[in-house]
């Protein structure tokens, strides 16, 4: 919808991925769901993966305020920050 510069589902698709399986976020649900609502989705094909064999799925997941599908990465950061900044008063001081 609109223009490339202003299609922020266009240009998030096509950011690049460092692996062969990524996510990539298509929206945001912004309402509470309860367990048995119906979520109703219709797919268009675009874009054919046929001839290199890919695939496309939907998937519809969590977050939690660390990011992505576990808390390993955000955790990781978390940590090397902390210890950046240890070290970084560490050798202030010296």
């Amino acid at each position: 919808t609109g223009t490339v510069k202003e299609d922020q589902r266009f240009m998030t698709w096509m950011r690049l991925s460092h692996l062969a399986d990524f996510r990539k976020l298509w929206g945001i649900i912004h309402v509470s769901l309860k367990a048995g609502d119906v979520i109703n989705v219709t797919i268009v094909n675009q874009y054919n993966t046929y001839p290199f064999d890919g695939e496309k799925s939907v998937v519809l997941a969590t977050t939690s305020w660390l990011g992505g599908r576990g808390v390993v990465l955000g955790a990781a950061y978390l940590i090397a920050g902390g210890l950046s900044l240890i070290f970084c008063l560490v050798f202030l001081l010296i």
